[in-house]
């Protein structure tokens, strides 16, 4: 069964990171996510290509891209992934 949130949810007050969503049902429920108004919704990429490219798919249904960021993090690399983890503690 489909997850019907209300129309008026509202996502402001919360800090998003979602993995795996430069492609596929990652890439339609960074959509979905973004369509709630997240304060921000931080994408980790592998690919910087592909997040501009996800950047540019968000922008075209709303219009703005402003509360989303992507960074880059390689999830099979251990180091990759502290560096983000770090990034995101320090900010």
């Amino acid at each position: 069964m489909p997850v019907k949130l209300p129309d008026n949810y509202d996502l402001s007050k919360y800090v998003i990171i979602l993995t795996g969503a430069t492609d596929g049902i990652g890439k339609e429920m960074a959509k979905f996510l973004f369509g709630f108004n997240p304060k921000r919704l931080i994408i980790p990429a592998r690919n910087k290509e592909k997040g501009n490219k996800l950047l540019e798919y968000l922008k075209s249904s709303k219009g703005h891209t402003d509360n989303v960021e992507i960074w880059e993090m390689d999830l099979a690399d251990l180091q990759s992934v502290k560096n983000f983890a770090n990034k995101f503690i320090n900010e």
